[in-house]
């Protein structure tokens, strides 16, 4: 422990205190090392720290042989995060996001080059996946409060089905050269929530590669990105979606490379709370379908992506998760650079999981005993 350097850099908007985070440090860095984390990986480092951003725990951890240049890139690493937080933030009112929500119509206003950027990374995967994954939920994103996670009651059908129709990303109109951005329909919004921390990750990797670095980590709240200078093997471990305090299987990438990224959807530690008009008290899954409005019910319980990047697995995975088991599995198969691994149930009584492994998954991950 003597090598974790902890830091709680700028207030937040979420309801949790700096002093109960303090207070709480333990049962907290347990969690970003093990259980939190979806999945997580098995790690000894020469230099940690860890930082509350993005409404979650980043930890990073890094090799190298230069304690200078590792605190550097650390720092690099944690201030682009934080940059991109005060941009992408849904949560905060000054980000550039709450901004464009608020003023952009049918007339195009200028926006930020990392809005432009993460939005260009991001069309090509809404093609992929069909819309599955859309950045512009966010109207149905504020109807099913999920960012204060708890309805007083459902929202009227009628409503939902207003709202879903504001929801299309072939909507949107950007200009790279000119840094431009607008709705082709009034009422759209953007939630970056999807795709922020997968984004945020690949930026803050590039900060470290710049230094003399042998190796990274990086944790954000269960998504992985690892790098190593020369190519690499690493171990990882999936939680079990249905005893989350527990690892499912831990798995060896048996392919050496250079960087991988590793995205988990899950249902489980995050969700909706709604009441029914007959006043009881339901569960929601916090992942919402774009093109139905509805929070995602399916067979899926978890779907995990390896990829090369963090932002392609933490879209895909989501997508996937949306797009229910048997279409899941074809999309899955028809990807050239990401494994996927699903764990499923066919009724919600099962209490054994079932596992699907794509072809790319079996050729590079292995099962460790």
């Amino acid at each position: 422990m003597d090598n974790l350097l902890m830091t709680f850099r700028k207030k937040t908007t979420f309801k949790i205190s700096q002093k109960w985070l303090i207070k709480n440090f333990k049962f907290i860095a347990l969690e970003a090392l093990f259980f939190f984390n979806v999945p997580c990986f098995l790690l000894s480092s020469e230099l940690s720290k860890m930082s509350y951003v993005m409404g979650t725990l980043l930890q990073i951890e890094l090799e190298t042989d230069s304690k200078r240049d590792g605190e550097r890139a650390m720092e690099s690493a944690l201030t682009q995060t934080e940059e991109l937080d005060d941009l992408l933030s849904n949560y905060k009112d000054s980000s550039e996001i709450s901004k464009i929500n608020r003023e952009a119509g049918t007339q195009s206003v200028p926006v930020h080059e990392e809005v432009i950027d993460l939005l260009a990374q991001t069309m090509p995967l809404m093609d992929k996946t069909n819309g599955a994954f859309d950045i512009t939920i966010e109207p149905l994103t504020k109807i099913w409060k999920l960012r204060e996670r708890e309805l007083k009651v459902l929202p009227d059908p009628e409503l939902v089905a207003g709202e879903k129709e504001k929801v299309n990303y072939k909507n949107i109109e950007f200009s790279t050269a000119a840094k431009t951005f607008r709705f082709l329909k009034v009422g759209m919004g953007l939630d970056t929530g999807g795709v922020g921390k997968g984004y945020a990750l690949d930026k803050a990797l590039k900060k470290i590669m710049n230094l003399e670095i042998n190796s990274a980590t990086l944790n954000f709240g269960g998504e992985i990105l690892y790098w190593c200078r020369t190519p690499c093997e690493k171990n990882f471990s999936i939680k079990d979606p249905l005893n989350p305090k527990e690892s499912w299987k831990t798995f060896k990438i048996k392919k050496k490379s250079k960087s991988y990224a590793i995205s988990t959807t899950a249902n489980y530690e995050k969700f909706i709370t709604a009441f029914s008009h007959d006043g009881k008290k339901i569960k929601y899954s916090h992942i919402l379908n774009p093109q139905t409005g509805w929070p995602v019910k399916n067979e899926i319980e978890s779907v995990t992506v390896l990829g090369k990047n963090a932002l392609d697995a933490d879209i895909l995975s989501t997508a996937i998760f949306v797009m229910g088991l048997k279409k899941g599995k074809k999309f899955s198969e028809s990807l050239k650079q990401e494994a996927v691994y699903i764990l499923y149930r066919n009724k919600e009584s099962d209490k054994k999981l079932k596992i699907f492994e794509s072809r790319l998954w079996k050729k590079i991950c292995m099962k460790q005993p």
